[in-house]
C-alpha cells in the first residue's frame, strides 16, 4: 500500500487562492447591478472630470483670442476697437485670468482717453468682484486706475486715499515713493496741506534714495508757503 502523499505548501497556498477567486467571483455574480451600477458612476466621473478640463482649456483659450484682439487694436491706437474687444471679453470671459486683465485694459484706455466716470466704474466693478481674491498685480493696478480716475474727476481727497492704498500693496521702493508722490499732490490740489506735508515728508524718510525724493523737496517748500 502506497504512502498518503503529503500537501506541499505551495499546493496549499494555491487551494487558498482558487477558493478565494471563486468566492469573489460567487459574491460579484450575486451583486452584478451595483458593481454595473458603481461602474458606470466611475465611468460618469471620469467622463465629467476630462469634460470640465476640456472646457476650462476651450475657455482659456477663447478668452486669450478675444483680449489679443483687444491688445491689438491698442497698439494700433484704435481705442474704440479695443473698448469694444475688452468688453466682449468681459461679457463672455470675466470669470478668467484674461477676462480680469481685460478690466485693467479697459479702465486704462478710459483714464487715457479722459473717460474717468467709465473708468472709474469698471475699476469699482472689478474690485467689487475680484477685490479680495484676484491676483495682487490685478488688485493693485486696478486700485491704482482708480486712483487715477478720481483725481481726472477732481474728487482728490478720494484719490489721495486710493494711492496710499496702492502703496500699502507695493512691494517696489520705487514704485512706493512714486504713489506716494502722486497721492501728495492730490492732498495740495485739495489744499490740504497738513496730510500733503505728512505723505511728502515720508517719501523724505522712507525713500531717501528714490527718484522722486527731489520732487518731493521741491513741492514740500510750496506747500509750506501754502495759506
Amino acid at each position: 500500500m502506497s504512502a498518503q502523499r503529503r500537501i506541499t505548501r505551495k499546493e496549499m497556498k494555491q487551494d487558498k487562492l482558487v477558493t478565494t477567486a471563486f468566492r469573489v467571483s460567487d459574491y460579484v455574480q450575486e451583486n452584478k447591478p451595483i458593481f454595473i451600477i458603481g461602474l458606470i458612476v466611475i465611468i460618469a466621473i471620469g467622463a465629467g472630470v476630462w469634460w470640465y478640463n476640456y472646457s476650462v482649456e476651450q475657455k482659456r483659450a477663447q478668452s486669450v483670442a478675444e483680449i489679443g484682439k483687444g491688445d491689438i487694436a491698442a497698439m494700433m491706437g484704435d481705442a474704440e476697437g479695443a473698448i469694444e474687444y475688452y468688453l466682449e471679453t468681459i461679457e463672455n470671459y470675466g470669470s478668467t485670468i484674461n477676462g480680469q486683465k481685460a478690466y485693467i485694459y479697459l479702465g486704462r484706455i478710459y483714464n487715457d482717453t479722459g473717460e474717468y466716470d467709465k473708468a472709474r466704474a469698471i475699476y469699482q466693478e472689478y474690485l467689487d468682484k475680484f477685490g479680495e481674491k484676484g491676483p495682487d498685480l490685478l488688485v493693485r493696478s486696478a486700485i491704482n486706475g482708480m486712483a487715477v480716475a478720481l483725481r481726472g474727476l477732481k474728487d482728490y481727497i478720494l484719490a489721495a486715499d486710493y494711492y496710499l492704498k496702492a502703496v500699502e500693496m507695493s512691494t517696489s521702493s520705487e514704485e512706493k515713493a512714486y504713489l506716494l508722490l502722486d497721492a501728495a499732490r492730490c492732498y495740495k490740489a485739495a489744499k490740504d496741506k497738513e496730510n500733503a506735508l505728512m505723505v511728502y515728508e515720508r517719501i523724505q524718510e522712507e525713500h531717501p534714495l528714490s527718484l522722486q525724493r527731489t520732487a518731493a523737496n521741491k513741492e514740500i517748500e510750496e506747500v509750506k508757503r501754502m495759506n
